[in-house]
């Protein structure tokens, strides 16, 4: 369903005077989203707290408030925070919708109610081309975002020019205008826009991705490519209308090893069953016959349910229905037979319903990969008798059911990173933060939140932030779904380089950090150095270990440290059991650390599980227990990939990363 968000906006702006009251019950003739609020995003997470409801941030300074129906905002408005209620903008009928017999089988307008698509969200259509002039398309063109249109460069280096709304593998050109209808068709089933006129698609918000492999034939070469395009390119659907028998194993690899790269790559692929009605367990047609979770087999059903007459089915090869029979959809402006609009029958306008139910699932949760996504499908079908047994599911698409199943089936937590650009330097620094969640590389389907560490917030994927005062900062990204799915991740960004020999130094964030953090203080009693290049005395280390995870003080446990600045951290570190001395009775306050003891250091300190055996230089060491346990955890990868080199010594500066990658946030 569409956010008022736009109306709300509006509302605060002409009335200002409202941001400071409670918000108001909403018009009986209204029509509002039932548990949902607007609320501005600077009072979103007071909001959340107030009312045990989750956000998504909307943009534009405004999130969007979820809580359960019925339950008191009251409290909301006692704390001074601005509720407004979510109102609802009416689509429009489509001159055509009436006509469109397949787009109300399927539920796709109560599937709207969710979503109509994400313009994030993108369907390459390998076809005969679209018509790109077409008003009903136009709008819904994916634009190349890394792209410059016309001024005849390959801007984003993806090895195409000027490639703007996809490309034309048949003549090698920009323009994958449709010279034919098929294309146009398909493109229309899927995503023709909500406007007024003419016919609507079933996911009318996603953008379209026009890929031409076709003329009179459309050669795997081509398929290919237009794949691996879709892939390098961020398409998360891939709607294929096109179909050929197997021409054995041997020549089908490439085109089924495609298949199989581009669904491993997070790439659904959708495919029509054929039009010979026959049984494709039989007599197959690819790419649709081709296994694997990430591939959708569509066979054709008539307005009351049937199998089409002309539809091939599979009840192990063919997945589910979808209306094909007389389905109304966009055709080329300047095709004589029916020039705007036309009706196809075929799998291959059955296809385009799958494909776009796919793109409202990804809509509605980016999270959910192609293996998830089809299973989704699959399991909300709506049963239909003459496809039971006939068909994997039994059932024709019910979009609003597979839209309502993706909400439920995937909510795992989002793998997150984040990172500084610089993360160290002097004050005042600026730095550059940006959030990677893994399902939502490009930003455009999840809110990220942003806490600097200073005090300062922000909302986006990308953005400076300037830190004014030296210090080490925790820069914290949240990260969150259109559906609830939630990640986080930190960085550390340290402003101010305490020492003056740290330039020549790949240690430099990590000495700083320990700096601010109170572990070292140099190697000179100014303090002005810190000598990364020398090498760690055990002393030393006890100094290091002691202030790192502050030890309280032990007895007197060693005779040759009287007198040393680092007894006292010696006594504690001993007292604890991290070290028993070069002897019982010595500590040898002055011997060099070697990697190898380093590592027996640390993962007594640190209490570490054991770890499997990762380096083949540490055999019959008394250490290589503790070496394992430490790459376990990632904070060394040995000196080399095979190779952790227990008798080289540890120097300053290495210690420093040692201790930050144990101890770093």
């Amino acid at each position: 369903m569409i956010r008022g968000s736009i109306v709300a906006l509006l509302a605060a702006t002409l009335f200002p005077g409202a941001a400071a009251a409670a918000p108001p019950p909403p018009d009986n003739n209204v029509e509002t989203v039932e548990g949902e609020f607007l609320v501005p995003s600077d009072e979103a997470d007071d909001a959340a707290a107030a009312t045990g409801g989750s956000i998504e941030t909307l943009g534009l300074g405004w999130s969007l408030l979820r809580v359960a129906p019925g339950t008191e905002t009251d409290r909301a408005a006692s704390a001074g925070i601005t509720l407004y209620p979510n109102p609802v903008l009416l689509p429009q009928e489509e001159p055509l919708q009436d006509q469109q017999w397949g787009l109300a089988r399927v539920r796709a307008p109560a599937a709207w109610e969710v979503t109509r698509g994400r313009p994030g969200i993108v369907v390459a259509i390998l076809d005969t081309g679209t018509d790109l002039e077409h008003p009903e398309l136009a709008p819904r063109l994916w634009d190349n975002p890394g792209e410059v249109a016309g001024n005849g460069a390959d801007d984003d280096r993806n090895g195409f020019t000027d490639d703007i709304h996809g490309w034309d593998f048949r003549d090698g050109d920009k323009r994958p205008d449709d010279l034919g209808y098929h294309g146009t068709m398909v493109s229309g089933v899927v995503a023709a826009a909500i406007d007024g006129q003419g016919v609507a698609g079933v996911a009318p918000g996603v953008r379209l991705m026009s890929i031409r492999v076709c003329d009179d034939s459309c050669p795997d070469g081509d398929v290919i490519a237009a794949l691996a395009y879709a892939v390098n390119n961020g398409a998360d659907v891939v709607n294929i209308s096109l179909g050929r028998a197997p021409l054995g194993d041997d020549i089908d690899a490439p085109l089924r090893q495609a298949v199989q790269a581009a669904g491993d790559a997070g790439l659904l692929v959708v495919a029509a069953a054929g039009n010979q009605a026959t049984d494709a367990d039989e007599n197959p047609l690819v790419p649709a016959a081709f296994p694997g979770n990430a591939i959708v087999s569509v066979a054709a059903t008539d307005p009351d349910d049937g199998l089409a007459s002309y539809s091939n089915w599979g009840s192990d090869s063919v997945d589910l229905g979808a209306p094909g029979t007389n389905i109304v959809s966009t055709t080329p402006l300047d095709y004589d037979a029916s020039p705007g609009h036309g009706s196809l029958s075929g799998t291959s306008t059955a296809t385009p319903h799958v494909a776009a139910a796919a793109a409202l699932i990804r809509s509605a949760n980016p999270c959910a990969p192609p293996s998830v996504v089809r299973k989704t499908m699959l399991a909300t079908v709506d049963s239909a008798p003459d496809l039971e047994g006939r068909t994997v599911s039994g059932g024709r698409l019910d979009a609003a059911a597979a839209v309502a199943g993706a909400l439920d089936r995937y909510q795992g937590e989002m793998e997150v990173e984040a990172a500084a650009s610089p993360g160290h330097g002097g004050a005042p620094l600026a730095v550059e933060l940006v959030g990677d969640a893994d399902c939502d590389p490009t930003g455009k389907l999840a809110g990220y939140r942003w806490t600097f560490g200073d005090g300062g917030a922000a909302d986006g994927r990308r953005l400076v932030h300037v830190y004014d005062e030296p210090g080490v900062y925790t820069a914290r990204v949240t990260v969150r779904s259109p559906v609830g799915t939630e990640g986080r991740a930190t960085v550390s960004v340290i402003v101010g380089l305490p020492f003056g020999d740290l330039g020549t130094t790949i240690f430099a964030k990590e000495i700083a950090w320990l700096s601010a953090t109170g572990v070292t203080l140099g190697c000179d009693e100014a303090g002005t150095r810190f000598c990364p290049q020398a090498g760690v005395r055990r002393g030393q280390m006890a100094s290091f270990l002691t202030r790192a995870f502050d030890l309280p003080a032990g007895p007197d446990a060693f005779g040759d440290d009287e007198g040393s600045t680092h007894e006292d951290a010696i006594n504690a570190l001993a007292a604890t059991g991290i070290t028993q001395g070069c002897t019982t009775t010595s500590f040898c306050p002055e011997g060099e650390v070697t990697r190898a003891q380093m590592a027996s250091f640390l993962t007594r300190a640190l209490d570490l599980p054991a770890g499997p055996d990762v380096f083949g230089d540490d055999e019959g060491s008394t250490h290589e227990d503790a070496i394992n346990a430490l790459a376990a955890t990632g904070i060394t990868q040995g000196c080399t990939t095979t190779s952790f080199c227990p008798a080289e010594k540890v120097t300053r500066g290495q210690m420093a990363a040692f201790l930050y990658r144990a101890l770093a946030d």
